[in-house]
């Protein structure tokens, strides 16, 4: 409370109070329109009353509350000591705070629930109160009062207020006559003045309200723009930057201030600048509003980037362009990641040897033409069974086998076996592999070693046949693509084939007068003396080394040898292996490459998927509010209808024990049904623990009770034919939410159009051995280029602040995970029919 202090009118005696305003917590009319501002509207009329006025915010908290007037002062300070407590908000809540009475309930407190203002004579104190509502955006947010009248100064009017009050007569009498009564012209005025200052505050608060507003917003579209992960930039139709965001600095290497003082063409790759300008050219005629491109652009370093852009035109009226908009993202990682996959694909599709990317469990998840062209299989018949079908039936456990101790150890190298070909005939095929345990994949290159085998076999046969075999395997060796080697046991070169020496770079004289020493670069000549004698013990080795060409070049070679113990010779083929071997090694690097990449966009889904999901629960409670909201209206009415009621009745003397009753009775009717939609609210959101089985017709009618208010509200008429009897096992409340979800994406659509004759039908009935339930809207159907993607997770068709695009997912995923039926949707005559089947 605000005491003009310069006043003759403070009395002995007087004990004033803190000031009201400190217990608001509400405080919408003070924060918005400030204290200052409204004390010096409510001063533009209390000045010539000279009585007491009060600003009321919505909920009954003080706004402001100042008194000019010795007799007001006298018997609101009287009032407060009747409340015998020196808090402030006890006061006001014990009822005996006379004055505050008459200004808050019995006047201020009319005019918000009713929206009109209210005269009040008498007040408590025997002056007249005039109230009004404070209206802002269409609502009510406050009231405002101030006392008017002469006070009473007859005998018996002073002698009840004295009691009442418990003030001293003679003191009351005084501050009574002091007061001069005003004309009833003035009262008029301060009546209309009234009216005007409460419209007064409406505006200041609307204004306030929307400056705050705009403020917030222009701070988020600020954060929006700078902190984006895509380049933004405001360009002029001259090709300037205006204005860019961080990201774009960090994109191409300038600052702010370098790219104010350039033009895009000048960063543009020289390359691109034309497509560029070409569209650029049609927005400046007006044949477009914007377009898309990819482009580079030269950083400052000199470095290129590769950019997706995207560019709109805002025009003036007269259609000249005001200013773009362009949008950059930087995909020079994405090509990057397309062009390594790209040379994948080339070394995977060109090789001779057989590719293949596998689950080691089971199957081909890849093949290289390599392996159709030694198989005789198309692509299709190599994926469509496990690889272990094509595998010889001999060598069937051998293969499983080594897989275990591949996933073991990682890795298999040299392991042979047998094929079937489409043809019937099977190749022997030597695998290299690597298992990848972070991905589950095993990834392999095999060679057809068949003719070797074939040799390998023939070398055992008698002294007879080898001879005549000798001319047969010169012709072979001769026309082999792989090189060939006979070696004495001390290493002496004996016979090396035309492929070796091409091989190498050295002719065949040079390469018998040098030995294996010479051509070895991985061993010492003690280690390859070693590697002989074992090769021989053995009676023969497979392994991959490096081989001395003439020119100086190291290569890869992969030496397949066996040793004829009867002829005391080595025979070794020796294949190149250089090719392959960095093809190996550009694949692991692609594929550790490929690996971080999903690591990376798996990690930024997360974060957006725990952003929609939040998102989500919030849009949720606010439909729950939204349906407690229209479900409380007409019960609060009827509560708020008896109160009045009562009031009326006193006022007119109509008041007896009987019209009491029946009005108490009303409102605790109507107190209990509120209490009641709690209950029904609470339990709706109760989750199921467990299945059980329950009535399916009874969960539709928990769903349909819930937006029956707001369905009456935008006047859409809900049609059920129901089969009382149908039951289901499952998780009621789930379902009871699948199907809320589904009437709610109804109302919204209506939502969008004139509602007028809007329908929503909801049918349960049998049909063979499955429960079926439609609900049909006649709100015009789904475009048919989208109805396929209502039940995709995040797709949605309403503003980003309404909608996440989870609500039809989640009751997919219900009906079909937990409740094991199937949902669908379709058109048909301009209806929208969603049918469940459970």
């Amino acid at each position: 409370m605000t005491i003009d202090t310069s006043d003759k009118n403070i009395f002995p005696g007087y004990k004033p109070y803190a000031d009201l305003t400190e217990l608001n917590q509400h405080r919408d009319l003070l924060d918005t329109v400030g204290k200052a501002a409204l004390e010096r509207i409510a001063r533009s009329y209390l000045d010539l009353l000279e009585t007491s006025t009060t600003i009321y915010e919505v909920d009954g908290s003080y706004a402001t509350a100042l008194f000019s007037s010795g007799y007001c002062k006298l018997l609101d300070s009287a009032s407060r000591e009747l409340c015998n407590t020196s808090d402030n908000a006890e006061a006001i809540a014990c009822g005996k705070w006379l004055c505050h009475e008459s200004r808050w309930t019995n006047a201020s407190k009319i005019t918000i629930e009713t929206g009109v203002p209210y005269d009040l004579r008498p007040c408590n104190g025997g002056l007249n109160i005039y109230a009004a509502p404070i209206k802002a955006f269409g609502r009510i947010v406050g009231s405002i009062n101030c006392g008017y009248g002469q006070p009473p100064s007859d005998d018996k009017t002073i002698n009840e207020l004295s009691e009442k009050y418990n003030v001293d007569k003679a003191k009351l009498r005084e501050m009574a006559q002091e007061y001069k009564e005003r004309p009833e012209y003035i009262i008029e005025a301060i009546k209309r003045n009234i009216l005007l200052s409460a419209d007064l505050i409406g505006d200041i608060y609307e204004r306030n309200k929307l400056a705050s507003e705009l403020s917030v917003k222009e701070e988020q579209l600020h954060t929006a723009f700078e902190f984006s992960t895509i380049g933004i930039a405001i360009t002029s139709p001259e090709k300037g930057w205006v204005t860019v965001n961080e990201k774009i600095c960090n994109m191409m290497g300038y600052t702010r201030q370098e790219l104010s003082q350039m033009t895009w063409s000048e960063i543009t790759h020289p390359d691109d600048l034309k497509s560029d300008v070409t569209q650029f050219n049609r927005v400046l005629a007006g044949e477009i509003n914007g377009y898309s491109l990819d482009k580079r652009f030269i950083r400052k370093d000199g470095s290129v980037i590769f950019t997706t852009l995207w560019v709109n035109c805002k025009r003036k009226d007269d259609g000249n362009i005001k200013y773009c908009v362009a949008l950059i993202q930087d995909i020079t990682g994405r090509r990057k990641i397309e062009e390594e996959r790209e040379q994948f694909h080339k070394f995977f599709n060109s090789s001779d040897d057989l590719m293949v990317i596998a689950d080691p469990n089971g199957a081909f998840k890849s093949i290289n033409p390599a392996c159709m062209k030694v198989l005789g299989y198309s692509e299709e018949e190599l994926l469509s069974k496990p690889f272990i079908d094509f595998v010889h039936l001999d060598d069937r456990q051998s293969t499983l086998d080594e897989m275990v101790r591949q996933i073991q150890r990682g890795y298999s190298l040299d392991f042979e076996n047998r094929y079937i070909c489409k043809n019937g005939s099977f190749r022997y095929l030597s695998w290299h592999a690597s298992y990848i345990a972070s991905e589950g994949i095993t990834y392999a290159t095999a060679r057809d070693v068949t003719d070797f085998k074939m040799l390998e076999a023939d070398l055992t046969k008698t002294n007879t046949e080898r001879i005549w075999l000798e001319e047969q395997n010169k012709t072979i060796l001769s026309t082999s693509i792989d090189g060939f080697l006979k070696v004495d046991p001390s290493g002496h070169l004996l016979y090396a084939n035309e492929a070796f020496c091409n091989m190498t770079g050295y002719t065949q004289e040079e390469l018998l007068q040098m030995g294996i020493q010479g051509l070895e670069a991985s061993e010492s000549p003690e280690e390859i003396n070693s590697s002989l004698n074992k090769t021989m013990e053995a009676g023969g080795d497979r392994f991959e080394t490096k081989h001395r060409c003439k020119d100086g070049r190291i290569i890869d070679v992969e030496v397949s040898v066996n040793y004829s113990k009867k002829d005391d010779l080595l025979f070794a083929f020796i294949r190149d292996i250089t090719a392959r071997k960095r093809m190996e090694d550009e694949i692991n690097t692609i594929n550790r490459n490929l690996q971080k990449r999903v690591e990376e966009e798996v990690a930024k889904n997360r974060v957006k998927d725990q952003l929609m999901y939040e998102q989500s629960r919030y849009l949720s409670m606010g439909e729950l509010l939204m349906n407690i909201s229209h479900h409380w209206r007409q019960p609060l009415c009827g509560v708020a209808l008896s109160i009045q009621d009562i009031k009326d009745a006193y006022l007119y003397n109509e008041l007896d024990a009987h019209y009491l009753e029946k009005n108490v009775k009303l409102a605790m009717s109507e107190l209990k049904t509120l209490s009641g939609i709690i209950d029904t609210f609470r339990n709706f959101y109760v989750y199921d623990k467990g299945q059980k089985e329950f009535n399916i017709a009874a969960e539709i009618n928990r769903a349909t009770t819930l937006i029956s208010e707001a369905a009456k509200e935008k006047r859409i008429v809900i049609d059920k034919e129901l089969d009382e009897a149908l039951t289901v096992r499952g998780y009621p409340t789930d379902f009871a939410h699948a199907i809320l979800d589904v009437l709610t994406n109804a109302m919204d659509n209506f939502g969008k159009k004139d509602a007028t004759g809007a329908i929503i039908k909801i049918r349960l009935f049998k049909e063979a051995s499955k429960n079926i339930i439609k609900i049909l809207d006649n709100g015009g159907g789904i475009p048919d280029d989208i109805i396929n993607k209502v039940f995709d997770p995040y797709f949605t068709t309403k503003d980003k602040s309404r909608g996440t695009g989870m609500g039809l997912y989640t009751t997919k995923v219900t009906i079909e995970q937990k409740m094991a039926g199937t949902i669908s949707a379709t058109n048909i005559d301009g209806w929208c029919e969603l049918r469940i089947e459970l």
